[in-house]
């Protein structure tokens, strides 16, 4: 008799075809990022409903992991307010292109999280909110920075200031011109860069595209 050469199964999962079920922390952290950019088109108003289908989940699934709805949105919103995944983009930009190109690169990244961030506490208010665990806006401000300096740490003969001193500019011109409530439209990465590196009476480099 011929013997099948398909490798043995066990378990539910095997017999019926479908995926093993998620564990505990795996399914509140789907929810939270379901949870996320309904947050920000709804604000807190968003309903456990919507959480749910938009996880592919049964509204209960939603309790088996968290006490209440409130217990979800606050632990989306701190996730949503983490610098951490920002800052493992900016570490991973590739240190080898000119100056101007990786400071291009990181102000892009800086520009997506700011823009999530400041839907995110527009959509759902920080009053009465728990303090962030990760930190102040300050610290977290001090913490992009660090991850900035490394950019600008081999420049550092070429530069007027010292890395950190400009890592600091840097973010602090990021935010300046990317924030709705200064700009009406978020300056491009390049014109920022340029507005660093060369000021505005100084020698431009040619205009960025």
């Amino acid at each position: 008799m011929a013997t099948s050469s398909s490798p043995p199964t066990s378990g539910r999962a095997a017999r019926s075809g479908r995926a093993a079920p998620l564990s505990p922390p795996e399914r509140r952290a789907a929810l939270v990022e379901a949870t996320l950019p309904l947050l920000r088109a709804h604000g807190t108003a968003v309903t456990t409903r919507q959480i749910a289908e938009a996880a592919g989940v049964a509204e209960g699934t939603i309790f088996s992991v968290f006490s209440d709805k409130e217990a979800l949105i606050a632990t989306a919103i701190d996730a949503g307010l983490d610098p951490a995944p920002t800052i493992a983009r900016l570490d991973a930009v590739d240190r080898d292109p000119p100056l101007s190109d990786r400071l291009i690169a990181a102000v892009e990244i800086l520009q997506a999280h700011l823009a999530t961030t400041w839907q995110l506490l527009a959509a759902v208010g920080i009053e009465g909110r728990p303090r962030p665990t990760h930190g102040t806006p300050n610290e977290v401000a001090a913490r992009l920075a660090a991850a900035l300096e490394p950019l600008l740490d081999a420049e550092s003969v070429g530069l007027r200031t010292t890395p950190d001193r400009a890592a600091q500019a840097l973010l602090a011109l990021c935010v300046g011109c990317s924030h709705p409530a200064v700009v009406d439209q978020p300056m491009a990465a390049g014109q920022i860069v340029d507005l660093l590196l060369h000021g505005v009476t100084g020698d431009a480099a040619e205009e960025p595209t």
